[in-house]
């Protein structure tokens, strides 16, 4: 048995002990450092900007998936399941493409890339 095999070995076996130990040091960490951890993730946060529109058309296709008047529809470029709602205009909260995260995300850049390029 190699060198490879005995840690292995060992590893799976001490691998509940070593899950506590992490836990109990990590917590201590915590304790000992909270108020800079708290400085450190307020740092880091970004504030996203609040756009009622944007909240008032996301809001009416939450409402309108659960009474029924919306359904989810597979994505429209790869054909996945898990979806979430486009809207390419926001004054028409109903009327949304569906695509998946993937796709979502490119579509965003893609539309981003548009705004950005010169005419």
């Amino acid at each position: 048995m190699g060198a490879k095999e005995r840690y292995q070995r060992w590893y799976y076996n001490h691998l509940e002990e070593a899950r506590e130990t992490n836990r109990v040091r990590q917590w201590a960490y915590y304790e000992r450092n909270a108020e800079k951890i708290r400085e450190r993730a307020k740092k880091n946060r970004r504030p996203i900007p609040y756009d009622p529109i944007k909240g008032r058309a996301r809001n009416a296709v939450a409402y309108a998936i659960r009474v029924g008047k919306l359904t989810k529809k597979p994505c429209e470029k790869c054909g996945e399941t898990k979806v979430q709602a486009h809207h390419d205009d926001y004054s028409r909260p109903l009327d949304v493409r569906w695509l998946c995260s993937r796709c979502h995300g490119i579509e965003h850049r893609r539309q981003d890339s548009c705004r950005l390029q010169p005419r």
